[in-house]
């Protein structure tokens, strides 16, 4: 909720300076609760944020949660060296990947652990065979 009231409290803002600012609330958020002692939870945090507008794309994350971008025969991994790492402080979305989407680009939020349990080739071939509710259930 912090997330989508925090980015559009200013529609003035471009749809990158709205994420950022999103991305300060909620990272000053994360702090404050770390500091009142949920530093449990909020430490171990494992998220991925991302916004999509026509055909841009920004994209943070914390933890062992990752973004994949799938386009044709690849698949990127888009959060690779965004992570800050040292759990929650005002800074845990520290980084942001921006770029282009195209038609047809899926995006994969997961773990790296998934490519222990699928092949890169039966992730894509369920991306692309399956409507994405339904590609979920077969990779899950």
């Amino acid at each position: 909720e912090t997330a989508r009231r925090e980015f559009y409290s200013d529609l003035n803002r471009s749809v990158a300076d709205s994420f950022e600012h999103a991305l300060t609330v909620i990272n000053q958020t994360l702090a404050d609760l770390a500091a009142d002692g949920q530093h449990e939870w909020v430490g171990n945090l494992n998220a991925v944020l991302a916004v999509i507008n026509e055909n841009a794309l920004h994209v943070s994350h914390v933890g062992s949660a990752e973004a994949y971008l799938v386009r044709g025969h690849a698949i990127t991994h888009i959060t690779e060296g965004l992570n800050s790492g040292g759990g929650a402080t005002a800074k845990t979305f520290k980084n942001v990947a921006s770029g282009t989407l195209e038609v047809g680009d899926r995006l994969l939020v997961a773990t790296g652990e998934i490519f222990s349990h699928l092949s890169v080739n039966d992730i894509r071939r369920h991306l692309y065979l399956h409507h994405p509710g339904k590609a979920i259930t077969k990779i899950a």
